[in-house]
């Protein structure tokens, strides 16, 4: 109860030159914590199958409120090298995705290689490599044809 009793002190002397924290300050430290409570409640509710849907809900809607929370900073003076994370993240994204793709059809290619052949290690990697390229230049040849 204290504790909300300050926030409305602070909040009545912001207006005031060199007074507390201000507006920003408190709701970027109550976003924080709206963050914090969000994310404890979707690890416990990731945990069982039934609930897992609320639990990933909750936590991105926690994500959201933490991003809110540190956009609102008072320190934050220029957005622009913000955008420039974002615009070289999505630039990232994609070759990251696949070079996900081709390490998992790589290990699927080893792993299926290795159960159903008698072939030494380096030639089912070989392999492997081989099917995994030929499937990777299939899988985009199929894209880029159902894009046209």
């Amino acid at each position: 109860m204290s504790m909300l009793m300050t926030l409305a002190a602070t909040a009545e002397t912001a207006t005031l030159p060199g007074a507390g924290p201000g507006l920003q300050a408190i709701f970027s430290t109550t976003t924080y914590i709206i963050a914090g409570v969000c994310f404890i409640l979707s690890l416990k509710w990731l945990s069982a199958p039934t609930t897992a849907r609320r639990g990933n809900i909750v936590g991105q809607i926690g994500m959201a409120a933490a991003i809110i929370g540190a956009l609102l900073q008072h320190n934050i003076v220029s957005y622009e090298w913000i955008i420039v994370g974002l615009v070289l993240a999505d630039l990232v994204d994609p070759m990251v995705a696949w070079l996900a793709r081709l390490a998992a059809s790589l290990i699927t290619l080893m792993l299926l290689i290795r159960y159903l052949g008698g072939v030494s290690g380096k030639h089912s990697i070989i392999i492997a490599v081989v099917f995994s390229i030929l499937i990777n230049a299939l899988l985009f040849g199929l894209t880029m044809m159902l894009s046209k």
